[in-house]
């Protein structure tokens, strides 16, 4: 069964209780049954957008944001590692996983461009041809000389690298996904037969660790993105340990962790001190309650605290204005900044009372192109630094 639904909106759907259940244990929805109905429940979606396989249910979740928007937070989050070039040609009509599927085919066909990357592997075995040079005491101490069989030692040049073997993981991880193009298919399957010589798979959730370096720099753009693919493509588990595969994006902290380097990046280059993320601290005397602001950022004078939200009820932010609080104590500021995702345009402010705190409350409009996204952080970075 294929369902899709859109990351904002409701969906009804007939399913029977089992995949509800089913559905409800992979925290990827809300679900609630239908009033009056046994068989009809009502889906939302929970900050994570992608394709996801739970028992017998595809689940397509398409996110709000254009694609284009998401992959330039995704890539600007990444530190630039340049998998998604400038030229990019982003159809929003292909969807998600087609998107990526197409970046990844170019990036794989840039670093396959002149062949696969060959490596030195050592080899000691047993031949009857020299090749390399003997190990003399291994040899005596093994065969008394009583064998015409020479144990050597020797470097083997071979395709099976580590940088090799990421690429392929990778091209058969992207293969299983639906709706990927078909002429994006083949073009995969075709570098998945250049690369037959490499014969390690990956096993387990994990990439092997690669070292980035002049021999492998026409590949490093691709293993960014196999990087990001197989982060996205590991196995969940929701409650009652139901297994839930596919490819997925958590939302919030793609967009938490675009916000706060890019913050990170303005406040430092414009305004000089520094900026600290995820910089835990604590509320009270005995030290046994802390608090982590998403960023923090100090210079001889002044403080600034900011928490990124993508997705929360604004109507009552009674929790964003507790936390801000604390925040504020603790640091000594007047001034705590939340950045949340859309909304209107202008900045709603919050005076606490019986105290010199306020809380600022930003709008960032992402539907626009990257450099006005940058261009409003670069206004808030100002703000934050002239409180």
């Amino acid at each position: 069964m294929k369902i899709e639904i859109s990351e904002t909106d409701r969906h009804e759907r007939e399913l029977t209780r089992k995949q509800a259940d089913l559905l409800r244990a992979s925290q990827l929805v809300g679900i609630t049954q239908v009033h009056g109905s046994r068989t009809r429940w009502t889906l939302t979606a929970k900050r994570k957008v992608g394709v996801a396989r739970v028992g017998d249910i595809e689940l397509w979740i398409t996110p709000k944001l254009p694609i284009k928007r998401l992959l330039f937070m995704l890539d600007f989050a990444h530190k630039r590692q340049g998998w998604l070039p400038d030229e990019a040609k982003v159809g929003e009509a292909d969807g998600l996983v087609s998107t990526v599927a197409t970046l990844l085919v170019t990036q794989v066909d840039r670093a396959l461009s002149q062949g696969p990357l060959q490596g030195y592997r050592h080899v000691d075995e047993q031949s009857y041809v020299l090749r390399g040079r003997v190990q003399t005491a291994a040899h005596i101490q093994l065969h008394h000389g009583t064998t015409s069989r020479l144990d050597v030692t020797h470097d083997d040049l071979v395709t099976d690298t580590v940088e090799n073997r990421i690429l392929l993981s990778t091209i058969r991880k992207v293969l299983d996904l639906p709706r990927v193009d078909e002429g994006v298919r083949l073009r995969l399957a075709a570098h998945q037969a250049q690369l037959t010589r490499v014969c390690s798979p990956i096993r387990g959730p994990r990439l092997p660790v690669w070292t980035p370096g002049k021999p492998n720099l026409r590949y490093q753009p691709a293993l960014r993105l196999a990087e990001l693919i197989w982060r996205s493509c590991s196995p969940e588990y929701g409650s009652g340990g139901v297994e839930v595969n596919g490819f997925l994006f958590q939302l919030d902290q793609v967009f938490e962790d675009f916000v706060c380097l890019a913050l990170k990046e303005l406040l430092e280059q414009r305004h000089g001190g520094r900026a600290s993320l995820q910089h835990t601290m604590p509320l009270d005397d005995p030290r046994s309650v802390g608090l982590r602001p998403d960023l923090m950022w100090r210079d001889e004078t002044r403080t600034g605290v900011v928490d990124a939200k993508y997705m929360v009820d604004r109507s009552n932010p009674r929790t964003e204005l507790f936390q801000m609080l604390a925040y504020c104590t603790v640091l000594g500021t007047r001034t705590g900044h939340l950045i949340y995702a859309g909304g209107s345009e202008h900045a709603d402010r919050r005076r606490i009372v019986n105290s010199d705190i306020t809380v600022v409350s930003h709008s960032l409009r992402l539907d626009t192109q990257p450099a006005e996204v940058l261009e409003q952080l670069t206004a808030i970075a100002d703000e934050i630094a002239g409180q």
